[in-house]
């Protein structure tokens, strides 16, 4: 990622370095006073995923709830590999922000797949839901990907198991 960032996003150099959560130990002291602004290093994840995800982000998520869950094709079958992305409310970083989380559902077995894509408060509801229409754009390409990525098991007749639809994502 901090390749594409800086090489082919054009990214500047500090910025990636934050987008991997690092820290610059002469700005320690500093930064304990400065309440952390997220939109740089959002833009340049944006910039990241538009460049590797391409025209996927570009495309209208269509009737399915945009927030939870793409359990429609559109054709009227339900999948059985199932996504849903999400923040969890208790691993709040340091600095006051969530990595979106991405489940990967089959039958009762699930797997949680982490994401660089950070959200602040202002980007949540109440009830912890993300409300931001770029994030959820982001967050709908990113589902759309990998539901493209495990289409042909979905459409099988075979069983299918996690290992398998884990093994297709990380292609």
């Amino acid at each position: 990622m901090a390749t594409i960032a800086l090489n082919d996003a054009a990214v500047d150099k500090l910025t990636v370095h934050e987008m991997l959560n690092h820290q610059v130990p002469i700005y320690r002291i500093t930064d304990m006073y400065i309440k952390k602004d997220f939109r740089n290093i959002n833009e340049a994840s944006f910039k990241v995923i538009d460049l590797v995800l391409g025209p996927v982000l570009r495309k209208k998520a269509g009737d399915v709830d945009s927030l939870l869950t793409d359990s429609l094709d559109g054709t009227g079958h339900e999948d059985r590999i199932k996504f849903k992305y999400y923040i969890i409310p208790q691993d709040i970083h340091a600095d006051r922000t969530w990595n979106v989380i991405i489940r990967v559902m089959l039958g009762r077995e699930y797997k949680e797949i982490g994401t660089s894509v950070r959200v602040s408060q202002r980007d949540l509801n109440s009830d912890y839901n993300i409300i931001s229409p770029t994030v959820i754009e982001r967050c709908n390409g990113l589902v759309e990907s990998c539901r493209r990525k495990v289409s042909d098991l979905n459409e099988s007749t075979m069983p299918i198991h996690m290992a398998d639809v884990v093994s297709r994502l990380a292609r």
